[in-house]
């Protein structure tokens, strides 16, 4: 989807790198997971285990590594896709578009089953 929107902004690049510079800041937004999992790996009552996908809807949006991702992105888009800073700027609004409409999938559907 973003390779899509990249060709709609005339960034000529191959998929390739479209899916590095995604792939590299999804890995960076999943260290989170990483990181809860040596907490709970550590924690000895079963009662404090950090779960990731029950936290608020809020609490998702205001996560760190997902505004962390977003600047490695557009940094990532700046060196990789393209020169032009206001083509990945607007790319870089879709990924994040892209990850706040995962987020609210995956709360709503979390809520509802």
């Amino acid at each position: 989807m973003v390779a899509f929107f990249g060709f709609l902004f005339g960034i000529k690049k191959k998929k390739k790198d479209y899916l590095l510079v995604y792939s590299l800041t999804s890995l960076f937004l999943s260290f989170k997971l990483v990181i809860a999992g040596i907490v709970n790996l550590f924690h000895a009552n079963a009662s404090k285990i950090y779960i990731v996908g029950k936290q608020s809807f809020l609490t998702q949006i205001a996560d760190p590594f997902l505004w962390l991702s977003t600047v490695l992105f557009f940094l990532l888009g700046v060196n990789i896709l393209s020169s032009n800073r206001k083509k990945v700027f607007y790319l870089t609004l879709i990924y994040l578009l892209i990850k706040f409409v995962n987020i609210g999938l995956s709360y709503f559907l979390n809520y509802i089953v």
